[in-house]
């Protein structure tokens, strides 16, 4: 009898995900397992950009940084020590994106920074 339920209950399921698809509109073939390979691989390859360029990025401001004298630990709050993160990312650890806190500061200090330059010109 077990089996007997077990394969009625596959056959709603299938029935069930078929009429899912039709309703949606989705053929069978745009769920392919080699589709669902190509946009998981594509997925991947723009994370994997997206993190190279801030790493990039990232890298270009510390040493911006460093030419100027100016060490991210001297920052406000030490906000830009955050820039070690995506300068040299642990491969072992989610890439997470700025805290609101260093997005906050950061546009606080260049705020700063304009209304100084404007003073002093």
């Amino acid at each position: 009898m077990d089996a007997n339920l077990l394969q009625m209950a596959l056959r709603l399921k299938s029935a069930q995900r078929q009429e899912a698809l039709e309703k949606a509109g989705i053929r069978d073939e745009e769920n392919s397992k080699e589709k669902l390979l190509q946009i998981r691989d594509e997925c991947r390859r723009i994370i994997s950009s997206f993190k190279e360029e801030a790493r990039v990025r990232a890298t270009a401001v510390l040493e911006a940084l460093d030419r100027s004298g100016v060490r991210p630990e001297e920052s406000n709050y030490k906000f830009m020590t955050g820039l070690y993160a995506f300068s040299e990312p642990d491969p072992s650890k989610p890439f997470e994106a700025p805290k609101d806190t260093f997005m906050k500061r950061a546009v606080d200090t260049i705020i700063s920074d304009i209304k100084t330059r404007d003073f002093l010109l």
